[in-house]
């Protein structure tokens, strides 16, 4: 077998991305703009025909309509396969440096860590940074997050959250699957960075939430 042929065969087990690859992403890129300007909502994407299995069917939307030639991504070791899917409908370089991405998906909430290692922008430029996109088990907002749903977040290794800030207009609350209060110590301390900083977006499933970098974060006291 030829190397030409090697490609052909590769390239025809990629996974189908959009069905309407102009329209989906039109509409991932709003649903994405909508979850940042309202953090700690969930917002619904249009999804694509398949995915690589070990991205949520959102991941793959969220990717679709965020990456392009000018952007790397740094993946997770644990879902590095993805990356020919990636290549394949969006032309994104794959990088394996941490520091050089301008996206990175992440595997969970621990895999953050070390969150220096990831771009914080400059005093100059604080939109160079790198936006973190994170595969989490469990993801909850608002009504839902009460003390009904925490022995389920606790089970989840998981802790409500409050958020505050732009966007909010008195505090939104979350639940994220895998979050600890080390988590919190964390988003705190880059905080602090400000305007620097990171941009979070969360995905579980369909589902869709994000943290900006302006958002304050603490334990939710009223699950606690």
């Amino acid at each position: 077998m030829n190397a030409s042929h090697d490609a052909t065969a590769s390239l025809s087990q990629v996974e189908p991305g959009f069905v309407d690859p102009v329209f989906d992403s039109q509409a991932a890129f709003r649903a994405a703009l909508q979850a940042m300007a309202r953090p700690g909502t969930l917002q619904a994407l249009p999804l694509p025909e398949t995915h690589p299995p070990a991205l949520f069917p959102a991941t793959a939307s969220l990717l679709l309509a965020l990456c392009d030639p000018d952007t790397r991504v740094w993946l997770a070791p644990t879902l590095d396969h993805a990356a020919a899917y990636l290549r394949f409908h969006t032309g994104c370089p794959i990088t394996t440096v941490r520091s050089e991405a301008d996206f990175a998906l992440i595997d969970g909430i621990t895999g953050i860590d070390p969150i220096e290692d990831f771009r914080s922008g400059t005093e100059d430029y604080p939109d160079r940074s790198t936006t973190l996109i994170v595969q989490v088990p469990l993801l909850r907002t608002g009504a839902e997050v009460n003390s009904a749903v925490f022995d389920v977040v606790t089970s989840a290794s998981g802790i409500p959250l409050s958020l505050s800030g732009p966007g909010i207009e008195h505090t939104a609350r979350i639940a994220i699957g895998g979050s600890r209060r080390e988590f919190v110590d964390q988003w705190r301390a880059r905080r602090r960075l400000f305007p620097c900083g990171n941009d979070l977006f969360l995905v579980c499933g369909d589902s869709l939430a994000a943290i900006p970098r302006s958002t304050s974060m603490e334990l939710d006291p009223e699950c606690m």
